[in-house]
């Protein structure tokens, strides 16, 4: 057996198969993803090594463009830094409020599943009351008129009772619907 074919299933079992896209539309979600997958079982040399690896000739480039002391350049958490303040004016938080309040829940959704995209794109948008925003498109985005009298008869209303509300909307209405109560 070849060395390669032995490197190849330990590098993807150790994630060393990873790649950094400085071309992604959303550049710093895909960064924090980035991060993430990196292992922390590689000491600092290691890990910055693997780093300007996985960031690609364009990430190299800009790595070589910056002013970095020596100890800078061991450090993998200064260089994940740099890229990250790098990525960041090019993520345009009045285009993810936008889409955010587009974000309607398709009828066939489930609510974590709808809660998971709100909560997704609402971490983009800088919003300083991230659930108040939440609990307000969870009322206009629901596909069931139902859950929004309910929800918008309420005054102080916080993000986990409004879920709960709309967990048991749907719990009844798919037990109602059920093939086994039909047939009684």
């Amino acid at each position: 057996m070849r060395e390669s074919e032995i490197a190849s299933p330990v590098a993807v079992q150790m994630n060393l198969d990873l790649t950094m896209n400085l071309d992604a539309d959303d550049v710093v979600e895909t960064f924090k993803k980035f991060k993430q997958k990196i292992p922390e079982r590689f000491n600092c040399r290691r890990k910055v090594s693997y780093i300007l690896l996985w960031m690609g000739e364009k990430g190299l480039d800009l790595f070589n463009s910056w002013d970095m002391s020596e100890s800078d350049f061991s450090n993998p958490d200064t260089l994940l830094e740099k890229c990250e303040r790098y990525q960041e004016p090019r993520s345009n938080h009045r285009i993810h409020r936008y889409e955010f309040q587009g974000l309607k829940q398709d009828p066939q959704e489930t609510i974590n599943n709808f809660l998971s995209r709100l909560k997704n794109v609402a971490e983009k948008c800088r919003f300083k009351d991230k659930d108040e925003r939440i609990v307000d498109q969870l009322i206009w985005g629901c596909a069931h008129k139902e859950v929004q009298k309910s929800l918008i008869g309420k005054d102080a209303l916080q993000l986990i009772e409004a879920v709960d509300t709309a967990r048991v909307f749907e719990a009844i209405t798919k037990q109602m619907t059920s093939p086994f109560k039909q047939k009684q």
